[in-house]
């Protein structure tokens, strides 16, 4: 998994032309902390994740639940291999995958595949066409948009065809990673800004029953992002490892700065507009504007007005003044974020407690793909309530921060296709998996808000109203 320099990797699959299969092995230094049940349960389920043809089995060094080294490592190897045949895997000679339309050689090799260059360079018109469409939401000129699209597609092309454009792949990866998240969330927006009846969707069974198909039409956008990435990214070089996707952090990071940004340009999160609103409502006393402009200024008085352009937005954010209770908000959300991003990859140093631990082995014995937390405690069951909180018209903050935490949900459903380790069928399976748990935690999430907020509700009002 490239966590520890393996020197010689690269020169030995390039002078093996690549016929070579993916080993795993646990480290020595892991082994030391592991005991006899943890091990033997990884191995079954690293070698469907992560596409393993060979196991490399060290031993325990120390004796352990009362057995000597020799008996415990007999029983960890036959575990092993009891584990991983009752997962479908035959014992016997390693097998790589096998091109569509050629024979395998000897011992099964297929040899080694790598995308048609053309097919690359038809992808990064579409990845870069996303990339546009984002843009164009902010606010760019269709021209510049086509410009991007056209030029950018070219420019892409000719990296592909006239070099190795391992970069230029890297940076498509990259875009559609973060892209199409935010535009499958936005699109959900669209549709809950459009309803024409938001009074029907005002119960709990009604938001839950919108949210369920709305969710499923974001996933499948997403999807649409993941399958650029696993076709531009899929190659026999990454299946094997001997090149990774770059910027996991970043992939989890900018989605919900991205899809901020599109949010506050088009509503008034924050009631910026509102000096604006003072000033073109004191002109309409004065009897000093026309028509178009009284029908302007009372849209940006309402909830869902016009905001004020994002660089004037942005500008009077700066100039905000802060209270001790938005501090403290703003010290929890950094504390949130530093966990939310260091528990990204294997190496942040951010413990995994315990109990996750547990519920992480309960999912991989339930399901055939076990779904990543993000997306079935975090991003999906913030959907729903996002959801709701639409379609009884909360304060747009709050709508904000909801819809921020589900663009968690869909991009976390779309890094999965970064690892080109694991098959791609099993990445389309986790997120069908991740999209049922969290529907089914959203359904009772969005029950619990409509359940209590009423309470809550009524005990501002009667403990904090003169306060």
């Amino acid at each position: 998994l490239q966590f520890a320099p393996f020197a010689g990797y690269v020169d030995l699959l390039e002078n093996c032309n690549y016929d070579t299969v993916r080993v795993y092995t646990i480290d020595e230094a892991e082994m030391n902390k592991l005991d006899l049940a943890a091990a033997m349960r990884r191995w079954s389920i690293s070698d469907a994740e992560r596409n393993i043809r060979m196991n490399y089995v060290k031993p325990f060094r120390k004796p352990q639940q009362g057995m000597n080294v020799l008996d415990l490592n007999l029983q960890y190897v036959r575990g092993i291999t009891a584990s991983v045949q009752d997962v479908g895997y035959q014992l016997g000679v390693a097998s790589q995958l096998e091109v569509a339309g050629e024979k395998p050689s000897n011992n099964s090799f297929a040899g080694p595949y790598f995308p048609p260059r053309g097919a690359l360079g038809v992808l990064s018109f579409g990845i870069l066409a996303g990339l546009a469409m984002y843009l164009g939401l902010l606010g760019l000129d269709r021209k510049w948009q086509l410009l991007l699209t056209i030029g950018g597609g070219l420019v892409a092309c000719g990296f592909i065809f006239f070099s190795r454009g391992l970069l230029t792949r890297q940076l498509l990866a990259f875009i559609s990673a973060v892209i199409f998240p935010v535009l499958s969330m936005y699109t959900i927006i669209d549709i809950w800004e459009q309803s024409e009846k938001p009074a029907a969707y005002r119960t709990a069974t009604h938001a839950i029953v919108a949210a369920l198909w709305q969710l499923a039409l974001a996933v499948l956008l997403s999807l649409i992002g993941a399958t650029f990435i696993a076709s531009v990214l899929g190659d026999i070089r990454f299946f094997l490892e001997a090149d990774i996707y770059r910027g996991v952090k970043l992939t989890f990071l900018l989605p919900p700065m991205l899809f901020a940004l599109l949010y506050v340009k088009r509503f008034d999160v924050l009631g910026l507009s509102s000096a604006a609103g003072g000033m073109a409502k004191g002109a309409i006393a004065d009897g000093k504007t026309s028509k178009d402009k009284v029908k302007h200024t009372d849209k940006a008085l309402t909830q869902d007005g016009d905001a004020l352009p994002l660089g004037q937005q942005l500008a009077r954010l700066m100039n905000l003044k802060l209270t001790v209770g938005a501090l403290l908000c703003l010290g929890v959300l950094g504390v949130v974020a530093l966990i939310f991003v260091g528990r990204s990859g294997h190496t942040a140093g951010v413990p995994v407690p315990g109990i996750e631990v547990k519920l992480r082995i309960f999912l991989e014995q339930l399901m055939y793909a076990r779904p990543r937390e993000k997306e079935f405690l975090i991003g999906h069951p913030a959907f729903f309530i996002a959801a709701y909180a639409a379609y009884n018209r909360a304060p747009r903050l709050w709508q904000l921060l909801l819809g921020m935490a589900a663009v968690i949900g869909q991009a976390s459903l779309v890094q999965t296709f970064c690892h080109m380790r694991t098959p791609v069928l099993m990445s389309y399976i986790r997120a069908l998996d991740g999209y049922a748990l969290g529907a089914a935690l959203g359904m009772v999430a969005v029950v619990l808000v409509a359940t209590l907020l009423p309470q809550l509700l009524a005990w501002k009002r009667r403990y904090l109203t003169h306060v």
